[in-house]
């Protein structure tokens, strides 16, 4: 890897291409032999699991760090060779202390300084452009699980965003509008089955406090409409009381039967269902929903 042959009495690094594998660790000593028998030279194994490359820049300054064999100096390589994995905390002597161009996460993950700074600009690129539940925001940094918690859980310490449950958002107060706005988006992309008041809030990333205050406001300008504990969107209810309209027609139904017809799940069906009441389209008669003479 230094030039095109090794003289006699001369040392150098080189890589070895087997014909087949050989067990072999770092420190194993070996000779070279030719098939008469004759002796071309020793060596010391450096590096037992190096992909195939050639000369390459940085080549020999690694394998220079490898030879000498400092603990950080090796933990650094092997952090820049993980690349976006980064080395897990379980794989990390926490001995060793700050290394040039690495980064501790929280929980001990060491990934390179240069791949970290890269996720945290995607991470925050995703919030500025709406994304606010934690698994989209890891999902943008680029990163494998533990490395994207740890570099989200990092910009969270900065005061770069701030994570609470499953939601992401921006640090300070909300601009004006912005969680109305992201709730009618999310209930109408929910359609018949939107999450309760603790989800909506946690996926956009507000309390449930301002969360109903939102909702409230969304009602009176008629874009949500609320049905029992749930909210749901204005233009879905309508088409969902159409459908059970044309349906009761033809005689009374249960709340099951309500749920096969909207395609939800019971605790849905159950709050449009006395939506309908409320609307006094629905009569209730126990289980049954009637619909009533003058709709």
């Amino acid at each position: 890897l230094e030039g095109k042959a090794i003289s006699p009495g001369q040392s150098a690094y080189a890589q070895l291409r087997l014909d087949r594998g050989v067990p072999a660790i770092p420190g194993d000593r070996l000779v070279l032999r030719v098939s008469d028998g004759g002796t071309v030279g020793g060596a010391t194994v450096i590096d037992a699991t190096a992909r195939r490359h050639g000369r390459g820049t940085g080549v020999v300054q690694r394998l220079a760090v490898l030879e000498v064999g400092d603990p950080a100096e090796i933990l650094r390589l092997r952090v820049e060779d993980a690349g976006q994995l980064g080395l897990p905390a379980d794989e990390v002597d926490a001995a060793i202390g700050p290394l040039v161009g690495v980064r501790r996460l929280p929980g001990g993950h060491l990934i390179a300084e240069t791949v970290a700074a890269a996720a945290e600009e995607r991470a925050l690129a995703a919030v500025l452009a709406g994304a606010r539940s934690l698994a989209a925001v890891g999902s943008a940094t680029g990163l494998g699980g533990e490395a994207a918690e740890g570099v989200i859980a990092s910009m969270a310490l900065d005061g770069a965003i701030v994570v609470s449950g499953a939601s992401v958002a921006l640090p300070g107060p909300a601009p004006e509008g912005e969680w109305e706005h992201q709730l009618a988006g999310l209930l109408r992309e929910a359609g018949r089955q939107p999450p309760g008041l603790l989800g909506l809030a946690e996926t956009v990333g507000c309390s449930e406090i301002d969360a109903r205050a939102a909702l409230t406001h969304l009602v009176t300008t008629g874009e949500v409409v609320t049905a029992g504990d749930l909210w749901f969107d204005a233009g879905v209810v309508s088409i969902a009381c159409e459908e059970a309209v044309v349906a009761l027609t033809r005689g009374p139904m249960t709340v099951a039967a309500l749920r096969d017809l909207w395609g939800t799940g019971r605790r849905h069906a159950l709050a449009l269902a006395q939506y309908l009441d409320a609307a006094r389209i629905t009569r209730r008669d126990g289980d049954l929903r009637t619909l009533r003479r003058h709709t």
